[in-house]
């Protein structure tokens, strides 16, 4: 008997440890937590049943037909189409928003509809512009917030982004990439979280890099992006950034439903911060408006 408690007491020493190695998934509200023994990550982003009515849409299809844009509607010019990035963003989002209130709301993903924003709005990067629109035209059930004072702050507009992400509220960024570029532009590597994706080095610029942390010259220009989830090593205290680009071509493959690509987080402030005339962090929250 002593000796059967004795190789009973063996066998649960032995398999501690390896029971220990088991990642453990805790999810408290809207945000996750991944911990493991050697690792722990946080997770800060847009809940699934909300992105569920996400629409993509490329900005260049409201534009002229061509080569690369076949199925364009021609609702405006060459030009703007290739700019429109901000008034695209905001129609994304702002359709998600609408439909996941009420579906039965009239609020188009469409290149009309991108036509009539950009007759307020331009299609200027200045993130005001989306601001003043969104909560003039469509606040009654949503609020467009600017990162305002804390825009000369790195820290301070990582909290902005974090905290708008825990509240379901998605997130607006202008940035600088390789838009001028088609090939990088829609790089399928962009839309993986491996070592192809070049975007996922804080540093470096390469020909393949699209968010760029390179001041505005050739193919680099202002850009504006929107973000729906930041995940963050925390042993290591770096991230990884999924965001949504209006410039790339709309995905209709199952595998890329989401058209959702990736960026080091790092790597994003970087380019936050070489975007525009100043080293501030351009970005505004976009959410349901609470009573």
């Amino acid at each position: 008997m002593k000796t059967f408690i004795k190789l009973l007491v063996l066998f649960v020493v032995l398999l501690f440890p390896f029971s220990c190695q088991e990642d453990i998934l805790q999810e408290e509200g809207n945000e996750a937590q991944l911990k493991s023994a050697s690792s722990s990550k946080t997770t800060y982003g847009i809940d699934s049943d909300i992105l569920e009515y996400f629409q993509h849409y490329c900005q260049r299809n409201a534009g002229p037909v061509l080569p690369n844009y076949p199925d364009a509607t021609g609702d405006i010019t060459k030009d703007q189409s290739m700019a429109a990035c901000g008034p695209t963003s905001y129609m994304m989002v702002s359709f998600c928003i609408a439909n996941y209130i009420n579906q039965e709301r009239i609020c188009n993903v469409s290149g009309s509809k991108l036509a009539r924003i950009i007759k307020k709005t331009g299609v200027s990067t200045n993130l005001k512009k989306l601001q003043k629109y969104g909560n003039g035209y469509d606040g009654t059930f949503l609020e467009v917030i600017y990162n305002d004072e804390q825009s000369s702050s790195r820290s301070a507009t990582k909290k902005f982004i974090q905290n708008a992400l825990n509240e379901n509220r998605f997130v607006i960024v202008g940035i600088n990439a390789n838009t001028h570029n088609y090939n990088v532009v829609n790089s399928d590597n962009l839309y993986y979280k491996t070592s192809k994706n070049t975007d996922l080095n804080d540093s470096g610029s390469k020909s393949s890099n699209y968010i760029s942390i390179k001041e505005e010259a050739g193919n680099i220009h202002g850009h504006i992006i929107i973000i729906t989830k930041i995940i963050i090593d925390n042993d290591i205290g770096t991230g990884i950034v999924e965001y949504i680009d209006p410039l790339s071509q709309t995905r209709e493959s199952s595998s890329y439903t989401s058209n959702r690509r990736y960026v080091s987080y790092s790597r994003l402030l970087n380019s936050m911060s070489v975007n525009g005339s100043s080293a501030n962090y351009d970005a505004i929250s976009i959410g349901e408006k609470q009573d």
